[in-house]
């Protein structure tokens, strides 16, 4: 009997942010990506020799991609940037807005950022939320 494997991808889950390095860049093979090993809606780079290589949305119905880094510091600022492009046939996206959330911890908040994409809009754009210092943190 075949073992059952699943549709999505599962990324590192044991990155440690390096202090002395900024930014530190999270390759899309280190992100859990929903449905990212179903070649339908997802092309995700495999290892190492794909760096530089992206993650490439072929169709989509649920967009989810998450990450987790270990070791960031509880009295600094971050910020999660997703680099993001449209290709020329790229459709749908100009009625659906993107969020982004962030979390430090397992017990922090979820902070949101929403984002409307422009449909028209071509070449790469980003997208980001800040984890901000728990004194700075406005509910």
């Amino acid at each position: 009997m075949a073992a059952n494997r699943s549709p999505h991808h599962v990324g590192n889950t044991s990155l440690e942010f390096l202090q002395n390095e900024k930014p530190m860049t999270i390759k899309p093979q280190d992100l859990n990506i929903v449905w990212g090993e179903d070649s339908r809606y997802w092309n995700v780079p495999k290892s190492d020799d794909d760096k530089g290589r992206p993650a490439v949305l072929n169709q989509v119905y649920w967009l989810e991609v998450t990450g987790c880094v270990n070791g960031i510091r509880s009295d600094k600022q971050y910020e999660v940037v997703f680099r993001l492009s449209l290709t020329p046939d790229a459709f749908g996206f100009g009625g659906s807005p993107l969020y982004v959330m962030v979390k430090r911890g397992k017990k922090g908040k979820f902070k949101w950022s929403k984002f409307s994409v422009n449909p028209d809009e071509r070449g790469e754009f980003k997208i980001s939320g800040k984890l901000m210092k728990p004194d700075q943190d406005q509910g």
